[in-house]
């Protein structure tokens, strides 16, 4: 799964731009995720009081479903929830180690939201612009990825925006994440299937946390059988 940031502040057309982007990338054949970071999230009141007593709220119709989970989710358990070919993340200002699209209003805010991992950026109405959005678009099927953000130091990098400049200045390749190449494997009826790198760490985090919270587990290779319904 790639990714790419859409970072701004209020006003600046973000919500505007990643539509765009969403758009385009879906008449391109791509699946397209969306996360947004949040600092309230706004539900109906009967929904807040269901979901105060619940640990997770799930409702569905045939439009489509929202699923209302009680506690908050670290940046990698959400992206646990999504698998998708492209990635577009809202928010997140702090986690520097995703390419970015920067939204501004004027030369300052370009500046001040300026962290070196920038692919793209798009000025205040030019999310109108068909030509610059598909500029944009090259440029993020071309320059977009996602690195685990765990900065685990097994690289030559004490913390994956460092990485992330590397491979954006083309001296580093994704495949040179330590982190995104360990052995995780999925078998279905004797045969192996493929998985993304990152899809393969967020497997290893996602299962390892839940057997490590059982009693008399210990560190080892780990044998998991599920049978999958149809």
């Amino acid at each position: 799964m790639k990714a790419i940031q859409v970072i701004g502040y209020k006003n600046s057309g973000k919500s505007s731009l990643i539509i765009q982007l969403a758009k385009h990338l879906k008449k391109r054949g791509y699946a397209v995720c969306v996360l947004k970071h949040a600092h309230h999230l706004t539900m109906p009141e009967k929904d807040e009081k269901i979901l105060q007593e619940a640990e997770r709220y799930l409702i569905t119709s045939e439009t489509g479903s929202i699923l209302y989970i009680s506690s908050f989710l670290q940046f990698l358990q959400a992206t646990a929830f999504l698998n998708a070919d492209f990635l577009i993340i809202e928010g997140y200002k702090e986690h520097n180690f995703i390419p970015r699209v920067v939204c501004w209003k004027n030369e300052e805010e370009r500046k001040e939201l300026a962290t070196g991992m920038e692919i793209g950026n798009c000025g205040l109405g030019e999310w109108k612009n068909e030509v610059r959005i598909n500029e944009l678009i090259e440029v993020i099927e071309k320059r977009a990825f996602l690195l685990p953000g765990i900065d685990c130091g097994k690289c030559d990098f004490g913390t994956c925006h460092e990485m992330a400049g590397q491979i954006l200045a083309e001296k580093k390749r994704l495949e040179d994440c330590v982190a995104l190449s360990e052995d995780t494997k999925v078998i279905i009826n004797g045969n192996q299937v493929a998985l993304s790198p990152f899809v393969a760490h967020i497997m290893k985090q996602t299962f390892g946390g839940f057997l490590k919270s059982l009693k008399g587990v210990v560190s080892g290779k780990a044998i998991i059988e599920i049978d999958i319904e149809p």
